[in-house]
C-alpha cells in the first residue's frame, strides 16, 4: 500500500498483517493514485500532487529480514496518475503528459527519457516487448520495450478514454466512454 502520509506500507495478503513500513514523502498532501508494480525483488511506487512534487520511488529488501530500503527516486517527469510498470531489469515511467522514461531498475540511470504526444490517466500495460497506453483522446501508443526509444505506433480509437488497457487471453480490452474495443489476433 501507498499514501502519502505512511510512504509505503508491505502487509502480509494471507493475514492482513503488517510487515514493514518506510515513509518516502515529504509531509505534504500529495496523493498516491498510481499502484505499485513489482518485478523480482523491487517494488515501485508513485506519489504526486497535482502542479507539486512528484516522486517514483524503488524499494528493495533492507540488510535486516522483514525491512526495505530506498534503491533509488526519480522526481523530474514522472507520472501522477498513471502506474510505473516493471518489465525485465527496466522500469518504465508513463507521464500524465507524455514523457515515457526507461531506468535501470538497479540504479535508476535513465536509459532514454522521450515524448509521446496526448494526456494520459491510464497506466501503461506490456504485453511481450511492447509498451501501450492510452491517451485521454482515445489513441492507442505502442512503444518498444528496450534500450533505445521506439515508438511503435499511435492509433486512434476516435472516443475519449480515460482508462487503463486489460489483457487477456491473447488480446486487448480498452474502454472508451461508450464501447469496449477487444484487439488480438482472430
Amino acid at each position: 500500500m501507498v499514501s502519502w502520509r505512511l510512504g509505503a506500507t508491505g502487509v502480509d495478503a494471507a493475514t492482513g498483517k503488517q510487515l514493514w513500513q518506510m515513509p518516502l514523502f515529504a509531509p505534504k498532501q500529495e496523493r498516491a493514485i498510481g499502484s505499485p508494480s513489482t518485478s523480482g525483488e523491487y517494488l515501485i511506487v508513485n506519489c504526486a500532487f497535482t502542479g507539486g512534487p512528484k516522486h517514483v520511488v524503488v524499494l528493495k529488501p533492507g540488510k535486516e529480514a522483514g525491512t526495505m530500503q530506498e534503491a533509488w527516486r526519480i522526481e523530474k517527469t514522472v507520472p501522477h496518475i498513471p502506474s510505473p510498470i516493471l518489465v525485465g531489469d527496466r522500469a518504465y515511467l508513463w507521464s500524465d503528459q507524455g514523457i515515457v522514461t526507461c531506468a535501470k531498475l538497479a540504479t535508476g540511470e535513465v536509459v532514454w527519457s522521450e515524448r509521446v504526444e496526448g494526456e494520459f490517466l491510464g497506466s501503461p500495460v506490456c504485453t511481450g516487448d511492447k509498451l501501450f497506453a492510452v491517451d485521454k483522446g482515445g489513441k492507442v501508443f505502442a512503444v518498444a520495450v528496450g534500450d533505445k526509444f521506439q515508438l511503435l505506433g499511435a492509433n486512434p480509437l476516435n472516443e475519449l478514454c480515460q482508462s487503463t488497457a486489460a489483457i487477456a487471453g491473447g488480446r486487448m480490452f480498452i474502454r472508451t466512454w461508450s464501447q469496449l474495443h477487444c484487439v488480438g489476433a482472430e
